[in-house]
This record gives C-alpha cells, structure tokens and sequence, in this order.
C-alpha cells in the first residue's frame, strides 16, 4: 500500500491531482485509489525481477536491521537536514539500526566530523547526481557496490532529499540493485502532471503540496515528522557545543562580537542579491556593532565576496575562504 498524506489539507486533492472527488468509484484510476489507500499489486523494482527481489529478501530476513538514507544534495542542505537523522536513535522503532548515509562528497568531512557517533557508514557520489553524465552515473553506480561496500539489501531507505524527476531518475539508477523492504520517498511540488506511476517503486510516499514560502528547514522537519509519526521538539538547525570546540587563529584574535556572513550557494537562484548583503553588512555594523566576517568556498566565491565588501565600504569586513571543516565549524 502506498500513501500520501496531505501536506495541508483535503481540498487540496481536487486542485493537485485534478480529480473530481466523485471520480474514486473508478477502479483504475492509479492516482485516486493512491490518495485513498487502497491497496495494489505493486511492480517489482526497476532493473530487477520480482523472484531476484523475493530471494534476496529471504535471505535477508534474519539479518541485522540497517537504514539507508539517500541524501545527494549540497553541504547547506545537510545542515538544515542533518539534526533529524539523530532522531532514529531515539525512535522505538529504528534506534537498533545501523545507518549508512548515501551523500555527497562536498559535505563528507562536515558529516564524518560532526555525525560519526550517528551514522554507522558512509557513502557517497562526487556530487549531485541528476548534473552526471550516462558515464558518470555507470561509474558511480560501480564505485558504489565496488569500492565503497553498498550493499545490496537495506530493510528501510529513506529518500530524504527533495526530489525532482531527474533526482528520482538517478537515485533510482544508483539503487537499482539495492533492495529494501519499506522504502519512504520524499516528494517535493506533486502536479497534475506528474504520473503517480513514477512513485510505483515506494512503499511510502510524502508529498510536499508546494508550499514554498517555508523554509527548507520546516520543509524537511514536516517529512521527519510524517516518519516518526509525532512532533519534533527541533526549531532550528544547530550543532552541539562539545563538536565545535577547536583551535581558530581569527577567534584567538578577535577582540570583539561578530557575525559570520555565508553569502553564496550551489544553486544560484538561491543567491540572496548582492545588494541585500551589503544593507546587512552597514546595519550589523552600524547598529549592532559587530565585525562582520564572510566564509567562502573557492576562487569565483571570493571575488564575489571581495564585490559586496567594496559595496559595503568597509574595509575591515574579513573574507575566509576554503577552510578546513574543523575551522570553519569553530568561526
């Protein structure tokens, strides 16, 4: 059985999926017996027959429970995220599970450094995977199983990020010999347009009804809800004292109170205009009195950064760009 539960209301039904509520009488009608529950014969997994699926569950049946999680984004992303995966720990139901995260390499020193003591092992992909080549994909796919120890049977996946069609399609590519007993995808913005068949391979599905006016972080707070099936005392992203206590030449320096500025970010339709940076910058400065510091990654972000403290004018606003995880986490 597959179920999508609303992310607001009922009403909703009718202006998504666009369905008259009357039309459930038809039988066939895949996305109406979806949004009532009503069970189906599900299709075997994409790229494996249905007898390799039964024989490797039966293999796998007293194995030791483990937990996959499936998160390809960027490192911002897994900041906002990375506080519900301790939640497992403390669920009646998965706090005996072994975790293995499937993430990208832009954030693995950030996770292994903060979220060892959480995630049993780690996996992951140069970068997100719906940019990757046919190529890129097909070595992925045999770094994975090859060098890095995917296994091939999880009893529960967590598809965690939000995923597009192209996310879904290479997820799907990546997992294709993996099997699991419950998996819980994670759908972002559902449409009329989208086939519901797409969502055939999942035991659970959670549709995010498209409200973008949240933030990413509630966002993902409301799917770790619909798992644990109760509230999250969790109101913002944080990392705990005792892993940021590290060494930092520009704290043993610094005299007085500052602000840590990140101005860029991977996708660059989530790029805060440059202009709005510097109105921050001239208020921290001149009404709160801070020294204000930009972190940064490579080259092209630093002369971004150099751009909006020229704007700004003050010439004391430091710019630290690619830091060591431990540093970066101290500031």
């Amino acid at each position: 059985m597959v179920r999508i539960r609303e992310f607001y209301n009922s009403d909703n039904i009718k202006k998504i999926f666009g369905i008259p509520i009357y039309e459930c009488v038809y039988e066939n009608n895949y996305r109406v017996k979806k949004l009532l529950g009503i069970p189906y014969n599900k299709k075997p997994a994409p790229f494996m027959p249905q007898r390799e699926i039964d024989r490797i569950r039966k293999e796998n049946i007293n194995s030791e429970k483990e937990l996959l999680i499936v998160f390809t984004d960027s490192i911002g992303d897994y900041i906002l995220i990375r506080n519900f995966f301790r939640e497992f720990k403390r669920s009646e139901r998965y706090k005996d599970y072994k975790i293995t995260l499937l993430g990208c390499r832009s954030f693995c020193l950030f996770a292994e450094e903060l979220d060892s003591d959480v995630i049993d092992k780690f996996l992951y992909v140069d970068s997100r995977p719906q940019n990757f080549s046919n190529n890129k994909l097909k070595s992925s796919l045999e770094d994975l199983h090859t060098s890095q120890g995917m296994k091939n049977f999880y009893d529960t996946i967590i598809y965690a990020s939000f995923n597009s069609v192209t996310k879904l399609e290479c997820h799907s590519y990546l997992l294709q010999n993996v099997v699991s007993n419950e998996s819980i995808f994670y759908r972002f913005d559902a449409n009329d347009a989208i086939p519901c068949t797409d969502f055939l391979e999942f035991t659970d599905v959670f549709v995010n009804y498209g409200d973008r006016e949240m933030h990413v972080f509630d966002m993902y707070k409301a799917y770790f809800e619909y798992i644990f099936e109760k509230q999250l005392d969790i109101k913002y992203p944080f990392i705990q004292e005792n892993k940021i206590c590290f060494d930092n030449v520009f704290i043993k320096n610094q005299k007085k109170e500052y602000a840590v500025i990140n101005p860029c970010a991977y996708d660059i339709f989530r790029k805060w205009d440059r202009h709005n940076y510097v109105k921050l910058i001239k208020y921290l400065k001149n009404e709160k009195n801070l020294d204000i510091v930009l972190v940064c990654g490579g080259e092209s972000e630093r002369l971004y950064c150099e751009q909006i403290v020229k704007d700004s004018g003050f010439s004391d606003v430091r710019i630290l760009n690619s830091l060591p995880v431990k540093e970066l986490l101290a500031i």
